[in-house]
């Protein structure tokens, strides 16, 4: 017989007390939250197979093939994590394992928060499929991935043909297997969209069993509407589309509006007693972190995306494009590392040299002498320059999620001060 001493959480279920007998796995004398709110109660857990079958005192006579004992711990469920950017990393066999989130106890994932991931979840559900996570996993539909899938990123409203067409996507998605619809009016393109958009969306999503309304709400401090107003629009949402509406990392930014708290409570509260199912989720930290360009650009600068407002500060003149040695998926870490900054390129159709006319182009710049020499080879004969930046291979480093991210950011920046050197700082708006 195994013993083993307990150092993580554990699944469990309510069940009750089985005879005794033998198990796969007996967890004796723990302390067990069961998720129901109730007191913790000491109890043992039995498991056979993928299934626990007994909660509560187990005789002594019970045998098992893995015993764990689990006094002075804590046995619980796993945890939900209601609001992960996971994805897309956790859809690649390197880190489908996901395990940094089972040291966390965290058993369960919800993809696609902040309205964000794909319009169309069939790519992301076979890579799921392919490459089998440690986790459960659950996708929710993101209102400005729709958005953006049919406008684009413009400011303005939605016609009702747009609207219709969103809606028709919401509906395909549910149907592929989202839980949800999540928001994020404090980016762009839903930020340029109203109430009543939203609300369509959410009907799509509320004719769907146990579907609900996750909203990084429009403003969470004092950025335009206010943060009071912001969530009383979630409020609205759960209200008009009669489903559940959730303000995901509820919190009040920044000096200006501390102590609306009391406000935002209060408005959840009053709603509550009316009958709407509204909720907030709230991580265990005293910080905060969003992209630069969401967090400091006004609405209307943000127009067209970082492609678009680098126009507006290099000018008209400006046109810029990407290419590979060859077509791959999008780097899981360099669309984290730009999405820093406000860059989204979690759509980005991988290009190479095949894909455009090197002679178009009055410069191409490489980064990798692989890269430099198809530059060259390309542009023989044409009058297009090419100039050579050496830059470190991230994807090259070893290390943890943290120390890959650090590798990317570091190559990142050294790009951006090599642009900066060789074109100028940004001289302000041209339009």
């Amino acid at each position: 017989m195994k013993t083993l001493t307990l150092s993580a959480v554990a699944l469990l279920a309510t069940a009750s007390p089985a005879l005794a007998q033998d198990y796969d796995v007996l967890i004796r004398g723990g302390t067990v939250y069961d998720g129901s709110g109730a007191p913790g109660r000491s109890a043992d857990v039995a498991i056979m197979g993928d299934r626990i079958v007994a909660v509560g005192t187990i005789p002594a006579r019970a045998t098992a093939k893995t015993v764990v004992d689990a006094r002075g711990r804590i046995v619980a469920p796993g945890f939900i994590d209601p609001h992960s950017h996971a994805a897309p990393n956790i859809q690649t066999p390197e880190l489908a394992a996901a395990l940094p989130m089972l040291h966390q106890g965290i058993t369960t994932l919800f993809l696609n928060p902040d309205g964000g991931g794909p319009a169309d979840l069939a790519p992301q559900i076979a890579d799921l499929k392919a490459n089998v996570p440690g986790v459960n996993v659950a996708p929710m539909i993101g209102h400005n991935a729709v958005r953006a899938a049919v406008m684009g990123n413009v400011d303005r409203l939605a016609t009702p043909e747009e609207q219709a067409r969103m809606e028709g996507l919401v509906t395909t998605a549910m149907k592929l297997g989202a839980i949800g619809l999540s928001d994020g009016p404090f980016y762009i393109p839903a930020k340029y969209s109203n109430t009543a958009e939203i609300v369509g969306l959410a009907k799509a999503a509320a004719a769907f069993p146990h579907a609900f309304y996750e909203s990084h709400i429009r403003d969470e401090g004092n950025y335009d509407i206010g943060v009071v107003a912001a969530v009383e629009e979630v409020i609205t949402v759960a209200r008009g589309a009669r489903l559940p509406g959730v303000v995901t990392h509820i919190k009040v930014l920044g000096p200006q509006v501390w102590g609306k708290s009391a406000d935002v409570i209060a408005h959840i509260d009053r709603a509550r007693a009316e009958g709407v199912q509204v909720w907030a989720d709230q991580y265990p930290y005293t910080a905060s972190g969003s992209s630069l360009m969401a967090s400091l650009v006004p609405g209307w600068a943000q127009e067209g995306g970082a492609e678009a407002l680098a126009k507006r500060l290099y000018g008209r003149s400006v046109y810029v494009d990407s290419v590979g040695v060859r077509a791959t998926d999008v780097d899981g870490f360099a669309v984290s590392v730009l999405d820093e900054m406000g860059i989204d390129v979690h759509r980005h159709h991988a290009k190479t040299f095949d894909d455009i006319d090197p002679a178009s182009f009055e410069l191409i710049v490489t980064l990798s002498p692989e890269a430099h020499h198809q530059a060259l080879e390309v542009t023989r004969g044409t009058a297009t320059e090419v100039e050579y930046w050496p830059m470190p291979d991230p994807s090259a480093v070893d290390g943890n999620r943290e120390t890959r991210l650090d590798a990317y950011r570091r190559t990142r920046d050294q790009v951006l001060g090599r642009i900066k050197m060789r074109f100028g700082a940004p001289s302000g708006p041209t339009v």
